[in-house]
């Protein structure tokens, strides 16, 4: 169910993300901080 919801907030296949979620979930919380420091600096 979590993949799945990464998957579509990422774009990412579905397949992808049940071969390497935990990957893709590192990026996907590392593109959050990324996106959250850029917010800060405005």
């Amino acid at each position: 169910m979590q993949g799945g919801a990464v998957a579509l907030l990422t774009g990412y296949d579905a397949e992808w993300v049940k071969q390497d979620s935990k990957i893709l979930r590192e990026l996907f919380y590392a593109q959050i901080a990324k996106n959250t420091r850029l917010r800060n600096h405005q």
